[in-house]
Formats: C-alpha cells, sequence, structure tokens
C-alpha cells in the first residue's frame, strides 16, 4: 500500500485575485472550500477543491457569496487542468494568460 496520495496543486499570485478575495477565502462560510492564511501577514491562502461534485454548482455558490470573476476564473482554469488545489501566495508564480483586477 502506497504511504501517501499525491495531488498536484498550482502556485498563483494573490495579483491574480482581488484584496476582497483574499479576505473571503478565509471566511469560515465560504463554499465548498478548505482555507488558512499563513498568520505572518504572507498572504497565502490555500482553496481545496471539490471536484466530487457539479463543478457549475461550486462556480455559482462563489459568486453568490462574493467572489470576484478573476478567482473564480483561476478555479476554473485548475478545474479544467485536473488541479485540486490552488496556493494564492503574495509571492507566487504569475502568469500572463491569467487577468489581473
Amino acid at each position: 500500500m502506497k504511504a501517501f496520495y499525491e495531488f498536484r496543486m498550482a502556485d498563483v499570485s494573490t495579483l491574480h485575485i482581488t484584496e476582497m478575495d483574499q479576505r473571503l477565502i478565509i471566511h469560515p462560510d465560504a463554499p465548498d472550500m478548505l482555507a488558512m492564511s499563513d498568520r505572518r501577514d504572507w498572504s497565502i491562502f490555500t482553496v481545496c477543491l471539490n471536484t466530487q461534485e457539479d463543478r457549475a454548482d461550486q462556480y455559482q455558490a462563489m459568486y453568490d457569496f462574493g467572489f470576484s470573476e478573476f478567482f473564480v476564473g483561476v478555479i476554473r482554469r485548475c478545474a479544467a487542468d485536473g488541479i485540486s488545489y490552488v496556493k494564492f501566495d503574495c509571492d507566487g508564480f504569475e502568469y500572463e494568460d491569467l487577468p489581473r483586477p
């Protein structure tokens, strides 16, 4: 038996999401995600995508909760690429093909 299961994670700069998104990610009532922030104020967040359910409902729940098109766009892109986890980091990678607020 394998000791650990491995999952892919995207490393994305917080420049690709809004400040409001950063606050909403760590809100305890945020829809369909598990998140944390680095207490040293490095703006590090990890988002877990629920890949077992209908994603259209997940995206709508994110919009309804107040997440921006920028945030949901990153989540959509990761889901399309089969990536379940996203780390939004102030020192994360910047991508030319991802829009910025």
